[in-house]
């Protein structure tokens, strides 16, 4: 009722004589009717044939018409301040408003507003782009996208052109109809379609027009949404394909996030299977299991052929396209026909994502669509937000924008407060490491990020140049795991020494015996049957394949005889030199290797790192065999390998006290090396693994503040991923336990819907 009152109060003072006030005492919902009625002649045909059947549903009472009166004099009395914030709040309203099991059913998670205007900002660019959202919901991207269009169209230099042609329509009303005409919005839910509408009504002063570019795209047995646009399908409500596909110069989207396993009970089976029958594409590339990513991956597809040549996408998405099997199809696309421009990481406290009410990491991304003959290239820029996005200011997320598209390094407030640091990665690494581009938001300090990414560009091989990764017996069904000093051998049972398990308590030096004995107590139950290709399972090199970093006291180590693992990667060496492995070793368990495993990690919470076997075949190292160890440095190393080594984060903690003492990296590890104590055999691998690596790559220079930094990543970490106010201001109901208890695919709920 609120927005319908606020169109019509701000369509009253464009047209006084034909739109009377309306009472304030009692409002019958009657009156209320005839008040669309009179707006539909003006036309706001959308607004008005989205509504008017809900307001005839309201039976007349006194206390309603009451409340509809005071509701309407409210409105009339602070029309002033609904015309520039009236949508906002009505998108606020509906999204909280909506119960946990619509969400749960549309997978409704509306963008967080400043991230809204800090996407727009980053990706329109002119006055002139035509902008769609196939997924717009309350049109909170489509409204953002409206006002930085509404920026440049009011600039001084288009200003002066428009008003030299001397149209006697005011200036201001022939932009808003401008803007509205190149504003395209798509979504499954009708009600939250004509809250945009509503919304582009009140930010265009409710200037007369024609039909807005509003499409209902319902989900149903046969019906897929906006993604009907990928298919051959004629159907009531879908827009004309020929208008739309190639024509766009901006996709802005937040795409349905819901898991795979939800699919079937958002797109009906007909329609599911007719998606799957199509061919779809995302930059040239072939997309395979389209729904494995949930419905991100298909909108990526839509969006694609939307856009025209040099258009840009502006997306919210998930963490997972950057480096996650899934996705390798979409990053094809990205590295064959896209420039990636921005990417956007929170690195706030609490869940650092874009969206409202999700529990997951995202991304702002911004990519540019090339022509066939484009071969333009820029460098990539990655906005680390310092700030939690939903306390950001409108003034504030124009200074973001403005500071990343200015290439300044980073963002500061009027009062001084950095809002975000700015990194720029160079083309050139993009392209030569494709498969994870995760370690683009693996860090939140740029001198970090910078640093990590010289050393992938000048001294790195994949990992698997080097080493043959075996696997892992990560199941231990059938199999009984005893620790090695308490094993009880058993006749007629085979047994393998192991080790397994993480942390300081099982593996506390770089070379150690085993820790566990595996008895295989049921063949039968047993899901990972290794006993049967036990040389794919044994090494005696091992490196992370799923732990906690910080709490870590080695994170490579080799073992007295060839062992099994359930928590690390086997590698085996190719090459005949044993020096390979101590270089190994020194790397990884030194706080280089620590910056490259944080930087080459599939991220799961935290801390917490995977690394999965394809994408550690993949992965950059330093190209040890290049690498020269002096014979001190290699007696050094072999006196050290059975020494037990401090936890990782209490070294870099003790270490960054002394950086902040005597003021950089190098003079702190010089004042650890002078030191006999718990913390100097660390110091002794930093020392070598940075005398390896600036041998091999004479021009690398660590940050100053290594040290601190590092320490700070790892602080910064430990808290990024606990929400805040988890959950806050989520409307629950009773539908949302009866879902979780048993759920219906949306065929069978038509039905029977259908029937009742």
């Amino acid at each position: 009722m609120a927005i319908v009152m606020v169109i019509y109060e701000l369509a009253r003072q464009r047209y006084p004589h034909r739109l009377p006030p309306l009472s304030t005492r009692a409002l019958p919902p009657s009156a209320l009717s005839s008040a669309l009625g009179a707006l539909k002649d003006i036309n706001y045909v959308e607004i008005v044939e989205m509504l008017e059947d809900e307001i005839l549903k309201i039976p007349p009472d006194p206390v309603v018409e009451r409340l509809l009166g005071e509701l309407y004099k409210a409105i009339s009395a602070n029309i002033d301040v609904f015309r520039t914030s009236g949508w906002e709040a009505f998108s606020a309203i509906y999204q909280r408003l909506l119960s946990e099991t619509y969400r749960k059913a549309y997978a409704t998670f509306y963008t967080k507003l400043p991230a809204a205007k800090l996407l727009a900002e980053l990706a329109v660019e002119s006055a002139d782009d035509v902008v769609a959202d196939p997924a717009c919901g309350t049109g909170s991207l489509l409204l953002s996208s409206f006002y930085v269009r509404l920026f440049h169209a009011l600039s001084p230099s288009r200003v002066e052109e428009e008003l030299s042609r001397g149209r006697k329509e005011p200036l201001i009303d022939r932009v808003f109809r401008s803007l509205l005409s190149k504003t395209i919005g798509m979504d499954a839910l009708r009600a939250a379609l004509a809250l945009t509408v509503g919304n582009l009504t009140i930010a265009s002063q409710a200037v007369k027009r024609g039909p807005l570019n509003m499409y209902h795209m319902p989900v149903g047995t046969g019906r897929a949404g906006s993604l009907d646009m990928l298919r051959p399908i004629e159907a009531e409500g879908l827009p004309e394909k020929e208008r739309l596909l190639g024509k766009m110069t901006v996709v802005l989207m937040n795409p349905p996030f819901t898991r795979s396993d939800r699919i079937p009970d958002l797109i009906g089976d007909v329609a599911r299977k007719a998606l799957l029958n199509v061919d779809l594409e995302f930059g040239g590339r072939r997309l395979s299991d389209i729904f494995v990513a949930g419905l991100a991956k298909p909108f990526m597809a839509l969006a694609d052929k939307l856009l025209m040549d040099g258009g840009r996408i502006g997306a919210v998405l998930p963490n997972s396209i950057l480096n996650r099997p899934t996705w390798a199809d979409v990053r094809e696309g990205l590295m064959n026909r896209y420039m990636l421009e921005y990417v956007v990481v929170s690195w706030a406290e609490g869940i650092p994502n874009f969206s409202s009410d999700t529990l997951f990491r995202e991304i702002l991304l911004v990519i540019r669509k090339r022509g066939k003959n484009d071969s333009s290239e820029k460098p990539l820029r990655i906005i680390n937000l310092l700030e939690p996005v939903d306390e950001l200011s409108e003034e504030e997320v124009s200074i973001i924008a403005h500071s990343a598209k200015a290439g300044k390094r980073i963002a500061v407030s009027p009062t001084g407060r950095v809002l975000a640091e700015i990194a720029e990665v160079h083309k050139s690494i993009l392209k030569k490491w494709p498969d994870n581009l995760y370690r683009l938001m693996a860090f939140k300090s740029r001198e970090l990020l910078e640093w990590h990414m010289a050393v992938l560009d000048a001294c790195c091989v994949l990992l698997d140049d080097i080493f043959t990764v075996g696997s892992v017996v990560d199941h231990s069904e059938g199999l009984t795991i005893q620790k090695r000093e308490l094993a009880a051998l058993q006749p007629d049972v085979e047994s393998y020494e192991a080790v397994w398990g993480s942390g300081c308590d099982v593996v506390r030096s770089m070379k150690i015996a085993h820790t566990h004995i595996i008895l295989v107590a049921d063949p039968k139950r047993a899901k990972v049957k290794f006993w049967k290709n036990l040389s794919n399972y044994m090494a005696e090199i091992f490196v992370p394949r799923r732990l906690q970093l910080d709490t870590q006291c080695v994170l490579a180590f080799t073992t007295t005889r060839p062992c099994i693992s359930n928590v690390w990667w086997p590698l085996k060496l190719g090459d005949k030199d044993n020096r390979l492995v101590l270089k190994l070793l020194c790397f990884m368990n030194s706080v280089f290797g620590l910056i490259h495993l944080l930087g080459e990690r599939l991220e799961t919470r935290g801390l917490w790192v995977e690394f999965k076997k394809s994408h550690l075949r993949g992965m950059p190292i330093p190209d040890f065999r290049r690498m020269s160890l002096m014979d001190e440095e290699e007696e050094r190393l072999r006196t050290l390998m059975t020494v037990k080594l401090s936890r990782l984060d209490k070294y870099v903690e003790y270490m960054a006290s002394i950086e902040r003492a005597v003021g950089d990296w190098r003079s702190a590890l010089r004042e650890a090396l002078s030191r006999d104590d718990e913390y100097k055999p660390r110091a002794v691998l930093d020392s070598i693994a940075y005398a390896m690596l600036n041998r091999l790559c004479p021009t690398l220079m660590p940050p100053d503040k290594l040290y601190e930094l590092l320490l700070n990543e790892i602080r910064t970490l430990r808290s990024i991923m606990e929400p805040r106010e988890r959950r806050a201001n989520v409307v629950k109901d009773k539908g949302y336990t009866r879902t979780r208890i048993a759920q219906k695919s949306l065929d069978k709920w038509l039905a029977s819907s259908d029937s009742d």
